[in-house]
């Protein structure tokens, strides 16, 4: 981050002090975590699951921070280990997600940039990384790193801003009503982009219009004149009226009366798709496209990234080559190749509507002599998680391909794959007994597609696998 004023600062936040602020005193660093360097910063005392961070309170201190943020009263003869409390600045908050963003609404005014806020229920770190890479043609682009997108992630994403950046990526997640609205005042988007309404979340939300409605929280912080880019595909989203405050833009497949939309969609096999972005505004212009990435779902998220794009003045040709470019992150589809058998390794997370994705490019690769999805349980889905993951069973017999399952959820996919016929459906109580099975039945141009959510720990599949190691 680059230094700021502790006194300005202050003066915009929700907190007591304790503690003489010199007018000229600067911050040098923002920090959560005492195992770096907090001389001269901002020491935030959080909480989390595992941890509390107003036990290093005294550490912090120690190691030379000049203030620390707080949301309890801190008893400094309780701290053995600490050398000095005289001269602390002592910043306590009642509501301290509250002055988080408080503090990344400072630093944001501070710096000056542009953001890009993306949220949806699928897809939002690889329509993160899209806008990225392609605003990466013309502009120096911050982008949230890996999936920090709750309100800490976002919290020290910002304050990772530094001069030199013109325009940050920021991704930004929630599980209940009131989340995203929070994170969105904070880090003041002059574009939001929404991917789409899933079924995610339902045990907290119990209605996909709920979510629609934390969705659109995102604009809660939409700079005056922004742009909102919506899936004109969803059935929610494809249902937003303009606004006076901002420009609706909708990308999609399916209408071609759409701002943006996508033509001539080709899979080549597992590794990329090809596709012609076309533009409402003028019949005559079209950018003959490719990523790297198989799935119609992917070239959404490439139509959305291309909107940002446009609006922030880049070129057909820069547009092209950013697409190219892309590479997915993290388990997102990551293409491992090994003794003829092609893996995909899909597991970063899974919910109805990306696992409805995957088993769709898993049924078109022609090619493939036998082609199996490894399936994980989907969480957070409430009520609907028996019939969601029967749904899952009822696609993979209706595309004929072969489903092993595992977890307790899963085994309603299996059996519903297996009343109607499939032509191989297992379900499996561990994975190492499942990864045993699979290798018995590998041949030559076999795909292996493998998906669940995080908590079912795919990777393990993987492991057993002997892919990890070549990861």
């Amino acid at each position: 981050m680059e230094k700021i004023n502790l006194k300005q600062l202050v003066n915009t936040l929700e907190v007591t002090v304790s503690g003489f602020i010199p007018d000229d005193m600067v911050l040098e660093k923002i920090v959560t975590d005492t195992r770096e360097d907090v001389s001269g910063g901002l020491f935030v005392a959080l909480r989390g699951e595992n941890f509390d961070g107003h036990d290093f309170v005294g550490d912090a201190i120690n190691k030379g921070a000049k203030a620390i943020l707080v949301n309890e009263d801190i008893n400094f003869s309780n701290s053995p280990t600490l050398s000095d409390s005289s001269g602390t600045i002592v910043l306590k908050a009642k509501d301290m997600p509250k002055v988080l963003m408080q503090i990344v609404s400072f630093y944001r005014s501070f710096w000056g940039g542009l953001v890009i806020g993306v949220t949806g229920s699928v897809g939002k770190t690889s329509t993160k990384e899209l806008i990225a890479t392609v605003l990466e043609q013309k502009y120096n682009v911050f982008r949230t790193q890996k999936n920090l997108n709750n309100e800490i992630g976002v919290f020290q994403s910002m304050l990772s801003l530094k001069k030199e950046h013109e325009v940050a990526v920021i991704e930004m997640a929630m599980c209940a009503l009131g989340e995203i609205e929070v994170l969105s005042t904070g880090v003041k988007p002059d574009i939001a982009v929404i991917t789409n309404i899933g079924v995610v979340h339902l045990e907290f939300l119990k209605t996909r219009e709920n979510i629609l409605k934390a969705k659109m929280e995102i604009t809660a912080g939409l700079k005056k004149d922004g742009l909102l880019i919506l899936n004109g595909d969803d059935e929610y989203l494809s249902k937003v009226c303009s606004n006076a405050d901002y420009e609706v833009l909708f990308c999609g497949m399916n209408r071609h009366d759409l701002d943006i939309y996508a033509t001539n969609i080709s899979q080549e096999r597992i590794v990329g798709t090809r596709f012609e972005i076309n533009f409402a505004s003028s019949s005559s212009q079209e950018i003959k496209s490719y990523i790297p990435v198989a799935g119609k779902h992917h070239v959404l998220n490439a139509l959305m990234a291309c909107a940002v794009a446009k609006k922030l003045g880049l070129s057909n040709e820069q547009i092209k080559e950013g697409l190219a470019n892309y590479r997915p992150i993290g388990a997102r589809q990551k293409v491992i190749i090994k003794n003829d058998v092609t893996y995909v390794l899909d597991y970063y997370n899974a919910n109805p509507d990306s696992v409805a994705a995957a088993i769709d490019v898993l049924s078109n690769l022609e090619q493939a002599s036998k082609k199996i999805f490894v399936f994980g349980d989907m969480g957070e889905l409430g009520d609907a998680s028996k019939q969601e993951h029967e749904n899952v069973g009822t696609l993979a017999a209706q595309k004929a391909i072969s489903i092993f399952c595992v977890g307790e959820a899963s085994k309603s996919a299996y059996e519903k794959a297996k009343s109607l016929g499939a032509a191989e459906a297992l379900w499996f109580e561990d994975k190492k007994e499942l990864a045993e099975r699979l290798q018995t039945v590998l041949a030559k141009g076999t795909v292996v597609w493998i998906k669940g959510s995080r908590f079912m720990k795919m990777e393990e599949v993987a492991e057993l696998l002997g892919l990890l190691e070549e990861d």
